[in-house]
Order: C-alpha cells, then sequence, then structure tokens
C-alpha cells in the first residue's frame, strides 16, 4: 500500500516537472518541489537518512531547473 502511494506519488510529481519545464518562471517553484522531494525521503521512518534512486533522479533534474539549488540542500 505504501509503495502505490509513493509511486502515485512519484507520478504527480514527475507530471508536475514537466509542467514546470514549460511554465518557464520555474524557479521558485523548482525550490519547491525540491523541497519537498526532501520532506517525502525524511518522512519515511529509518534511523539512516537514504534517497532511493528516483528521489535522485527528481533532484538532479530539479537541479538543472534551479541554479541556485545549493542553497535549497537541507540535509536532515
Amino acid at each position: 500500500m505504501f509503495y502505490e502511494l509513493s509511486l502515485t506519488a512519484n507520478c504527480v510529481f514527475l507530471i508536475s516537472l514537466v509542467f514546470l519545464y514549460f511554465k518557464k518562471s520555474s524557479q521558485n517553484s523548482a525550490q519547491v518541489l525540491f523541497l519537498k522531494s526532501q520532506l517525502a525521503a525524511l518522512k519515511r521512518k529509518k534511523k539512516k537518512f537514504h534517497t532511493k534512486p528516483l528521489e535522485r533522479f527528481k533532484l538532479v533534474i530539479l537541479s538543472y531547473l534551479d541554479r541556485s539549488w545549493k542553497e535549497n540542500l537541507i540535509l536532515i
């Protein structure tokens, strides 16, 4: 069940990323998506912080959209 929810959330994220790319006023929105993807990784209740391959891919794509991505990176 958690996997289905995660898959749905990732599909919604990827669709919003496509719209965000074509919108061209994306810097503010990219920052929000960047932080949301980090929070999604944090919500998993494990002792060690690990990102999944799809989450790493999302962060790489968002880093191309937002040039100041290092300022938005928060590792918890």
